[in-house]
């Protein structure tokens, strides 16, 4: 069941990269405090991000009239562990096509970061909204098990990896047509995909670099030394004035 409230072209739904920078879960999903506070938060931490790590790995491909972008986002809390992002554009209409940007093209998108794993994989493929040469990389149950724990209410929302990406193009103005004509590689799928990692190879990397720190953590706290009681006095020996 679609639940998504976005608008719909034809049979696809209608996703641009606007709509998810400013509100991607639809119209009436959120009231506008919420979302610009949000908005906010996400920013400030996005650029603290980029500061971190001076930029985000990225390439760019191009297919017909379609462009691809492949993204190594970092995680915020281990400077070991990055995300495979992919957000694809795809031009649904011919004024999308003749235009200058790809502002107007409907984006599908992918990341292996277990809180898309788990709360958005199976929402997004439910609205066509998910890569769909990058399902190969996503579990079984991703796609198939509605989340009821995480996402009871099947919708999509601000998820940090796809966000830093779609910012990140948004601020070095790489949705200029011209600029990308120029940086663009040819898309050749299984070339591509050996870059990206499962969904579950990422959640093993995740869990195993977690673990580690942990013990990095622990190590380093100094052991508190046993000290001895201090032996009373024995007053019994001590001479007294007579």
């Amino acid at each position: 069941m679609r639940k998504i409230n976005l608008p719909k072209f034809k049979n696809d739904t209608v996703f641009t990269m606007g709509q998810l920078l400013q509100n991607p879960t639809g119209k009436g999903s959120s009231n506008m405090a919420s979302r610009a506070r949000i908005i906010e938060t996400l920013e400030h931490k996005y650029y603290m991000l980029l500061r971190k790590n001076n930029s985000f790995d990225y390439k760019v491909y191009s297919e017909e009239e379609n462009y691809i972008f492949v993204f190594k986002i970092p995680s915020e809390s281990n400077s070991e562990l990055f995300y495979d992002v992919v957000i694809e554009l795809k031009p649904l209409t011919d004024d999308a096509k003749n235009g200058r940007n790809v502002t107007d093209y409907n984006i599908s998108v992918f990341s292996n970061s277990p809180h898309f794993t788990f709360t958005y994989t199976y929402v997004m493929n439910d609205n066509g909204l998910l890569v769909d040469w990058c399902k190969s990389k996503c579990h079984d149950m991703a796609l198939t098990v509605k989340p009821n724990t995480k996402n009871p209410v099947e919708q999509y929302g601000f998820e940090k990896s796809i966000y830093y990406a779609c910012l990140f193009i948004r601020e070095n103005k790489l949705y200029s047509k011209a600029t990308l004509k120029k940086i663009a590689s040819k898309f050749h799928k299984a070339k591509v995909l050996k870059d990206i990692a499962s969904d579950t190879a990422k959640k093993k990397e995740y869990d195993s670099l977690k673990k580690s720190s942990k013990k990095k953590g622990s190590s380093k706290k100094k052991p508190i030394k046993e000290t001895k009681p201090r032996r009373r006095p024995n007053f019994k020996n001590i001479p007294t004035e007579k």
